[in-house]
């Protein structure tokens, strides 16, 4: 479980960065899907996590302690996709101001 919560919070540093981008078209999960020979599905689920994880503090910090697995992580991101009053699958952005 630990390479799992290594690599999902480095995808999510990565996306949030933006240092996958190398063309103007090759996003993290292009990046991932031809990188590492991930699936498309794979890829989309990393970062998606990555993503919600950068706006959910309490919950990265239990993942990263291993406090929560990550089936625990993956139910609260599918919850959180069915509130209407969040923003799309794929849309998450860490609020920096």
């Amino acid at each position: 479980m630990f390479e799992a919560r290594t690599l999902i919070g480095t995808v999510g540093t990565m996306d949030r960065r933006g240092t996958t981008e190398t063309t103007d078209v090759l996003g993290t999960r292009q990046w991932l899907r031809l990188q590492h020979n991930t699936s498309w599905r794979e890829a989309r689920d990393l970062v998606m996590i990555g993503q919600a994880l950068n706006v959910l503090p309490l919950t990265h910090k239990l993942f990263a302690a291993g406090e929560i697995t990550l089936g625990h992580v993956r139910v609260i991101v599918a919850g959180l996709h069915k509130t209407p009053a969040l923003p799309a699958r794929g849309s998450w952005t860490a609020n920096t101001s």
